[in-house]
């Protein structure tokens, strides 16, 4: 959707290829942050290119911003981050083959000390950049807005269309998978109704009066560079695929988290599906290596979470998300649920040995509390 030019490693000038009438939020949001807030985690806008046709809206065109040096981006990294652990697991196993699940979960613990900070840092970074988000009430595109019952109702029934939409479509299509693949995706067509049940929770968003605000839209580790200890966050243009307006429109920022927390699924699947073609691995070692990133995945996401919790928390602007854990947990559940069916149609259309990543993590999404 852009191409980029780097300019001596100092400015990156980002041209916009599929365009709309109206501002691209990959500029929009950018400068906001740089000239109505002190978030400090997002490239600063250095300058910017509108086209302007007689009579009819102006056109973002392209975003000139600071180039940042980094270590490459998160999801990247989580991979190295989960195979180095994994590989600290497999010469766990083989010294210690009748390990008990609490002598796995600290050594797990102790293993991911270190990306559990940074992934702390990254989730305060997340918290602190909606915050901004929700800083001010100017320009008006900008300004934090009440959630109604309204709006409530709009997300649930977008999210249940969403998830009809998607069962059918795997009802209609799954009998050319695999069997294993097939059974797996049984067993979630079979609970749609069970699915659609937990989209009640976001009554809470109305009931706290929480406000929406602009967010990221497509928020993933693919979507954050590593810059030394720090975080920095990129590309606000959202799903490049829905409707400028639709990207544009406020919404509820748990969407994001929920978002990062998928990805995190994809970085430990990701790097155990590498890991099990290289060694050739057994079902017996497939379980256990599985069992060990799961546990990875588990305790990255309580970090990130904390983190996000710690920002938010300090904040003294609007609130835009429960104030109790447990209903944070089900509004977050319901962007994940969302988040995952749309994974699940992707990979069965793009890459069918992925399905178990988000088909186990809707699965799971019943089961949690």
């Amino acid at each position: 959707s852009n191409s980029s030019v780097v300019y001596d490693e100092r400015l990156i000038l980002k041209v916009f290829r599929t365009i709309s009438p109206g501002p691209n939020p990959d500029f929009e949001v950018p400068f906001f942050l740089t000239t109505r807030t002190d978030f400090d985690y997002v490239p600063k806008v250095a300058g910017y290119l509108e086209y302007h046709p007689t009579g009819n809206e102006s056109t973002s065109a392209a975003v000139l911003q600071d180039f940042v040096s980094n270590q490459g981006d998160c999801y990247t990294n989580a991979l190295r981050w989960v195979r180095e652990y994994c590989d600290a697991a497999l010469a766990f196993i083989e010294e210690n083959p009748d390990y008990t699940p609490q002598e796995q979960r600290a050594e797990a613990v102790r293993w991911t000390y270190s990306t559990q900070k940074r992934v702390h840092r990254l989730g305060l970074i997340s918290g602190q950049l909606h915050n901004a988000l929700a800083s001010s009430h100017e320009p008006p595109d900008f300004r934090p807005e009440t959630v109604t019952i309204n709006d409530v109702e709009r997300w649930e029934t977008g999210i249940a269309n969403e998830i009809r939409e998607a069962i059918g479509s795997l009802r209609a299509r799954s009998a050319a998978l695999p069997p294993h693949e097939r059974d797996l995706l049984h067993s979630i067509t079979e609970q749609e109704f069970q699915y659609q049940r937990l989209l009640g929770g976001l009554d809470v968003l109305y009931e706290e009066q929480c406000v929406k605000i602009r967010c990221h839209g497509d928020y993933h580790l693919g979507q954050v560079l590593q810059a030394g200890n720090d975080f920095i966050v990129l590309d606000f243009e959202g799903e490049p695929a829905r409707p400028l307006a639709e990207r544009r429109a406020k919404h509820c920022p748990l969407r994001d988290v929920a978002g990062l927390l998928r990805s995190f699924d994809y970085a430990a699947y990701g790097a155990l599906f590498a890991l099990w073609q290289e060694r050739a691995s057994d079902d017996k070692e497939k379980a256990q290596l599985e069992s060990w990133a799961q546990t990875w995945r588990d305790l990255a996401c309580d970090a990130l979470v904390a983190g996000y919790h710690e920002a938010i928390d300090a904040s003294t602007g609007p609130r835009f998300a429960p104030s109790e854990s447990a209903a944070f947990s089900r509004v977050v559940r319901i962007f994940q649920i969302e988040k995952a069916f749309y994974e699940l149609i992707y990979e069965f259309n793009n890459r069918p040995d992925w399905i178990p990543i988000p088909a186990r993590g809707l699965l799971r999404a019943l089961t949690s509390d």
